[in-house]
């Protein structure tokens, strides 16, 4: 799906039975989280604390991963 967004992929996932419900709610509240917080397009300050982003750039890596060994 190269031009889907991320949404577009859970949206896909969920109709596959590839990934658990729990796995997939949870790269939901992350995409949440970056829709809320940092994506593209954002007119409010940014204001998560250190440790919120470093949550954030390591279970993206997660999710890297677990798109690779897919």
């Amino acid at each position: 799906m190269p031009s889907a967004t991320f949404g577009n992929v859970l949206a896909e996932l969920r109709k596959m039975p590839v990934l658990s419900p729990e796995t997939i709610s949870v790269l939901q509240k992350l995409y949440d989280m970056a829709n809320n917080h940092f994506r593209h397009g954002m007119t409010t300050p940014f204001v998560l604390q250190k440790a919120e982003v470093d949550f954030v750039l390591v279970s993206c890596l997660a999710g890297i991963l677990l798109f690779v060994r897919l």
